[in-house]
């Protein structure tokens, strides 16, 4: 008979429970600021607001942030860096569910419009992040931060890839095709906030979410061929 001997498991050192818990509290700390940042960055844009407002929202102080974050930009870097690696991976954990290039590129469209719905200051905030005004800041991606970007145009124009592979989509270049889906539905996501028209009516009563997925289909579909 062969005993098996249970090895006792070394007591975990208390200064290291300590130091857990100090870099667990300080990830809430820092995701509480960023929580803050985004908003105030979203209301008042990049030049119009203040260390001194993000403070005062995430009941942190003007002292306390600078140990979490060094500048202004800092912070705005988090904001954009976080949202994009959460929006990676939760595309990611979207594509898959299905193999099916069309049903994958059909997902990205409830996908993207559901997440960007539930995070409206942020939308506010990429918009002006990609415009015009962006560069006038003098405030730009980092390397990280666009590399991030990048990957979730990567992630599309792998689906748009599939496609054509599969004979299902245009036979064009996938990187462009999953520029001009991003256009596309950041275009549609703009006026879901600001409305249409002189009467600003609610996007979603315009072009409903169904209707999309039937643009999606014309821009993207081979010619004669079919989604299912």
């Amino acid at each position: 008979m062969v005993r098996v001997t249970r090895m006792a498991r070394e007591p975990v050192p208390a200064r290291s429970l300590r130091e857990e818990r100090r870099r667990q509290q300080e990830l809430l700390s820092q995701n509480h600021l960023l929580d803050a940042a985004e908003v105030v960055f979203a209301e008042k844009g990049y030049a119009g607001a203040t260390v001194k407002e993000i403070a005062e929202r995430s009941e942190f102080s003007v002292g306390a942030v600078y140990q979490f974050f060094e500048s202004k930009e800092a912070l705005l870097r988090g904001v954009m860096r976080r949202r994009n690696v959460e929006v990676r991976q939760q595309m990611e954990e979207v594509l898959a569910r299905s193999d099916d290039p069309y049903e994958q590129l059909h997902a990205l469209v409830d996908f993207v419009t559901e997440w960007y719905d539930a995070h409206e200051p942020y939308y506010r905030l990429f918009q002006q992040a990609i415009g015009a005004a962006w560069m006038n800041l003098k405030v730009g991606f980092d390397d990280t931060n666009w590399s991030q970007y990048e990957d979730i145009l990567a992630l599309e124009a792998g689906v748009f890839a599939s496609g054509i592979e599969r004979g299902r989509f245009r036979p064009l270049d996938p990187a462009g095709m999953a520029v001009i889906f991003a256009g596309m539905m950041q275009a549609y996501l703009a006026h879901r906030i600001v409305g249409v028209g002189a009467d600003k009516r609610p996007a979603a009563e315009v072009l409903p979410l169904k209707e999309v997925h039937q643009l999606v289909d014309r821009a993207f579909l081979l010619e004669g061929g079919s989604g299912s």
